[in-house]
């Protein structure tokens, strides 16, 4: 970039004014000298464009993001180059228009798909001329988060098997007991007995084993379900537990819509 060129949306800041006495009439050129070293080597990425959605500059940093591919921006329309920011609630028309007709400033995080595949933070500000934008690339900060994400999901998971591991053991060890005592017995109607009480926490192996499965199985998008049998569903996991620890639990069942929900995420 020259060193004497100041981008236009900047223009009004460092000209001096026409009043200003002449011994400040050499400062733009340093000024903008210092300026054009500054936007060539930020690390972000700085758009313009005018009040036709047309871009008229970009520092280096933008050039290497936008038009890796070796395309020409200057000049050629906004949504025209990037399809993909048009969208609905898309965050790039809602900024963009409130700068450009509004005058407001704002920022925001959104995903750009192939070409560029990349996350960017975006602080959009208005200018005379239309809009500037000052982004960069945060595709290693969401890598970060979403492995921490993962982690965490890894070590609520195994906290979940720890416990249904528990919960199925009690009911198999009872119905192994159940049976000794069956096979032990000379009377029919003890016998009888015990194996009504083994039936029962074989059913209850069945209810955990049919509430893991749920919370394994993951709809495409919210469904209606009643608030009584997630609580239902919970509850059966972890009756064991609540028996151990000598809790009582008193149930108020008070909503009687259905809510939309991803039902294994609040299990």
């Amino acid at each position: 970039m020259p060193g004497g060129f100041i981008p236009f949306f900047l223009k009004g800041w460092i000209e001096p004014r026409p009043r200003a006495r002449p011994a400040i009439g050499r400062a733009p050129a340093s000024v903008a000298a210092r300026l054009g070293q500054f936007l060539s080597v930020t690390h972000d990425a700085i758009v313009a464009v005018d009040r036709n959605w047309c871009f008229s500059y970009l520092n280096e940093t933008a050039l290497k993001t936008y038009s890796a591919d070796g395309r020409e921006l200057l000049g050629k329309k906004l949504w025209d180059e990037f399809p993909d920011t048009v969208y609905e609630g898309s965050p790039y028309v809602e900024h963009y228009n409130r700068a450009m007709y509004e005058g407001a400033s704002g920022s925001f995080e959104a995903h750009y798909p192939e070409p560029l595949n990349i996350w960017i933070q975006i602080e959009v500000y208005p200018t005379p001329d239309g809009i500037v934008t000052f982004s960069r690339d945060i595709n290693a900060r969401k890598k970060a988060e979403a492995a921490l994400l993962l982690s965490e999901k890894l070590a609520a998971v195994g906290r979940l098997a720890s416990s249904i591991s528990h919960e199925i053991n009690n009911p198999l060890e009872a119905v192994t007991n159940l049976l000794f005592l069956a096979r032990g017995s000379s009377q029919p109607w003890e016998i009888h007995e015990y194996l009504d009480q083994a039936d029962q926490e074989l059913r209850r192996v069945s209810i955990i084993t049919n509430q893991t499965l749920r919370f394994r199985k993951q709809n495409s998008g919210p469904q209606p379900i009643h608030s009584a049998e997630l609580f239902t569903g919970v509850l059966s996991l972890l009756e064991g537990k609540i028996k151990n620890a000598g809790v009582i639990v008193q149930r108020r069942d008070r909503a009687h819509k259905p809510i939309k929900v991803f039902e294994g995420d609040i299990r």
